[in-house]
């Protein structure tokens, strides 16, 4: 790399690079990454191109972090095969949801949780020098909860949402996925702003006012600004 300048590099991957054998435990930043499905293993492998990018700059006025976040939620996301994308769409389409892993626990959060921690560290870094590293981003321990419980918690903002579940699974997904998210706390206070039910509350909204056509931006600039005065 023939910048000189010093740079702050953040690079954001999954909580899915550990070696997840569903054993009901919180991931450290320091426990073996791996992966039991394609994706897994496609973030497994770019945190070890990181690491030989962080011993190139060892030394070389640049600083490589590494991001790992939970699951996030919020309004704007229409992939396939996440949870509120497929909720949306059954909602537009007036159809039954489809659920392959109703009793799957994963750490929800709201986009802006960790986006927030994002911005947290490259500032950190910038003032401090923060030492390269990795850091999971992840809600509360209560907060890590099924896909089941999301829905039902959904469904007291939207009662009229109804789901069924999938006969067979279509692939390999760990039943289990907690994050200890002990480290980021300590280097740059990074603390959960908004609980399950405030997450599920703003995310199921979103969609909702989307398919009503109101303004979406200037909804999310309001979620922000919520955000904002909840921290």
């Amino acid at each position: 790399m023939n910048i000189k300048k010093k740079m702050h590099i953040l690079i954001t991957t999954t909580d899915k690079v550990y070696k997840n054998q569903s054993l009901k435990k919180s991931f450290s930043e320091k426990d073996t990454l791996g992966g039991n499905d394609p994706y897994s293993a496609s973030k497994a492998a770019l945190e070890v191109i990181c690491d030989y990018y962080n011993y190139k700059l060892k030394n070389n006025n640049k600083i490589l972090n590494i991001a790992r976040s939970g699951n996030v939620i919020g309004g704007g996301d229409f992939s396939k095969d996440r949870i509120f994308p497929d909720i949306y769409k059954s909602i537009k389409n007036k159809t039954t949801l489809s659920i392959r892993n109703p009793n799957s626990v994963r750490p929800w959060q709201h986009v802006l949780e960790p986006l927030y921690g994002y911005l947290r560290i490259v500032e950190k870094s910038n003032k401090t020098r923060l030492k390269s590293n990795a850091f999971n981003f992840g809600p509360h321990n209560n907060q890590s909860i099924s896909v089941k419980e999301i829905l039902k918690i959904t469904q007291t903002f939207y009662p009229r949402l109804k789901y069924q579940i999938k006969a067979k699974q279509e692939f390999y997904e760990s039943s289990y996925l907690f994050l200890n998210s002990a480290l980021v706390k300590k280097y740059i206070f990074y603390e959960q702003i908004w609980n399950i039910n405030k997450t599920v509350s703003k995310t199921i909204n979103w969609y909702l006012d989307f398919l009503k056509k109101k303004d979406v931006l200037k909804i999310s600039i309001q979620d922000i600004n919520d955000f904002e005065k909840n921290f």
